[in-house]
């Protein structure tokens, strides 16, 4: 395997973890606010979340949800080099 095509296998890697990672922790934000609310006279983020169709992808699609796509696509092209460098010229 050639160093670049492991670098941007490994890059898209940490790529895809990273925006898991944000996502799961935007996901414990909002969970803590909306605990919040319960004590709030107005809970606008449990409204907005009502308005989105609580996550009703006719409505609302959160855009990690596409965002984890792209270290994906950009993952399977470097494994797709590797390969055809490993087999094509052998």
């Amino acid at each position: 395997m050639r160093p670049s095509a492991l670098t941007g296998i490994l890059v898209s890697f940490l790529w895809f973890r990273l925006v898991k990672s944000y996502k799961d922790l935007n996901s414990a934000k909002f969970i803590i606010i909306h605990e919040l609310e319960t004590y709030l006279p107005a809970a606008l983020f449990k409204y907005e979340w009502h308005v989105c169709g609580h996550g009703d992808p006719k409505k609302y699609r959160p855009v990690t949800h596409s965002e984890q796509w792209v270290p994906l696509v950009f993952m399977t092209f470097y494994i797709f080099l590797t390969f055809y460098a490993l087999f094509a010229h052998g």
